[in-house]
């Protein structure tokens, strides 16, 4: 079955709504200049390579799941009924070198998943990511964040592609989707388009609604942050050359509390119901829906 596969688009929700943000070298300003402005003229939530200062270091931790969610698999000859079981673990540290250099070392980024059919538990052995306990340098070059390994050595096309949207990342241009760049104030909401939903990208054909609304100003952990409340409602498949037939549906809601100074998400929780149904292969069909957990923390030592 290729259910784990279809479903590591979504674990970008723990990875990718927490991911490293760095400022290029014309912006000698501290990143959090959006916090001095007054509450009546609005906080500045995003800016494009955006980065908290030299020195930073950061620890990134998030998980995805979905639990035991009822599962029916339809065959030509038998109709199984069943529960599956999918985790992703994602762990990252980080330290800001510079506006313009960012070293990761990426300590899990894997997935497991388990079904029980006919009373037996079929676990599936993890999927480990290509750049999972890999030293990482990100250079930001002509405008583009370019990885290479740490020791010298040529990434695998593999780990390339898994560099190329943590890049993707690291530009902000996601982020700037969802907050946009001008000042937001306490109260406001606002819709976005569900293609800067991280993790579904604007290669993928979801459409419905993703409502966020800058609910408060609230201390966490010592840093002063936008408390912001969202829900969404999509339904697609996570690519537009997607030939499986496999829909995806996800309704849900989502608590952020993002750094008003460093313009980082410090903690972010999605909890909500995913459901999958399509032929993930010829001759089967399978439906699947259950609960959705996303968790994100970061945990930043400044300098």
């Amino acid at each position: 079955m290729k259910a784990g596969g279809t479903l590591r688009w979504m674990t970008g929700l723990v990875w990718l709504l927490c991911a490293v943000s760095c400022e290029n070298g014309e912006k000698k300003k501290a990143a959090g200049e959006g916090a001095d402005l007054p509450a009546a003229t609005g906080y500045v939530l995003a800016r494009p390579h955006a980065l908290p200062p030299a020195g930073t270091k950061g620890h990134v931790s998030g998980r995805f799941e979905m639990v035991e969610a009822p599962m029916t698999l339809k065959m030509p000859d038998e109709q199984l009924v069943g529960t599956m079981t999918t985790r992703t673990e994602k762990a990252m540290r980080y330290e800001v070198l510079s506006a313009t250099e960012v070293k990761i070392l990426v300590e899990k980024d894997r997935d497991t998943q388990e079904m029980t059919l006919k009373g037996e538990r079929q676990p599936r052995p993890p999927k480990v990511s290509p750049i999972e306990g890999q030293a990482l340098t990100f250079t930001l070059l002509d405008g583009a964040w370019v990885a290479s390994l740490d020791g010298g050595g040529e990434l695998s096309d593999e780990q390339r592609e898994k560099t190329k949207r943590l890049s993707e990342k690291l530009g902000g241009s996601e982020k700037v989707g969802i907050y946009g760049t001008g000042p937001r104030t306490v109260g406001e909401d606002w819709e976005i388009d569900p293609k800067h939903i991280p993790g579904m990208g604007v290669d993928s054909n979801f459409q419905g609604t993703f409502h966020l609304k800058f609910d408060r100003v609230e201390d966490y952990e010592g840093h002063r942050c936008a408390v912001l409340l969202g829900s969404m409602k999509v339904v697609g498949t996570p690519r537009e050359d997607d030939e499986s037939g496999l829909e995806i549906n996800v309704t849900a809601s989502v608590t952020t509390y993002r750094s008003l100074e460093h313009l980082e998400d410090l903690k972010m929780e999605l909890a909500g119901e995913m459901s999958m149904s399509g032929s993930p292969q010829p001759g089967v069909s399978m439906a699947v829906r259950g609960p959705l957990l996303i968790q994100q923390k970061v945990d930043l030592v400044l300098p």
